[in-house]
């Protein structure tokens, strides 16, 4: 995941998508390990994208050139909170009972 992020940010020069990435690769190993389902990992991510693209894409109004960059999937905001939940999701890594 992390690698196909890379790749994405070197075509599209959206480097806040780095950001996002390694936010959530953190949140989804730690879904995955804790549970031992991938089916965590695949519905959090479902629910996010629908959260995102259903509720604050609609509620989201274009005031400047610059709402696309802060708002919405592919936003800094997002980027921010994928960052800091996946920062809290690796400091939680001492729950997981790994072999």
């Amino acid at each position: 995941m992390v690698v196909f992020g890379i790749l994405l940010i070197k075509k599209r020069k959206h480097h806040q998508l780095l950001l996002k990435i390694l936010g959530i690769s953190f949140i989804l190993a730690w879904l995955r390990l804790r549970s031992g389902s991938l089916w965590t990992a695949v519905i959090f991510h479902a629910a996010i994208n629908i959260h995102v693209q259903s509720f604050f894409m609609n509620i989201t109004t274009e005031t400047s050139g610059l709402t696309r960059y802060i708002s919405g999937e592919q936003g800094l905001m997002m980027a921010i909170v994928m960052a800091v939940a996946g920062y809290m999701f690796w400091r939680k890594r001492s729950l997981l009972e790994l072999e």
